[in-house]
């Protein structure tokens, strides 16, 4: 039955994933640099290595 309810519901349901991965890779990626420019700031010497 899953199968038939994501054929019915699936192209909104789609959209939704997919712009909720958009927006979690998106932010992740935010994060990750916020972070490194972070720890750049904290650890000067590494950032020059």
């Amino acid at each position: 039955m899953p199968d038939t309810n994501t054929l019915t519901s699936g192209p909104k349901q789609g959209d939704y994933n997919y712009l909720y991965k958009r927006i979690l890779v998106s932010s992740l990626i935010g994060a990750l640099s916020f972070l490194s420019v972070k720890s750049k700031w904290i650890f000067p010497i590494s950032g020059f290595a």
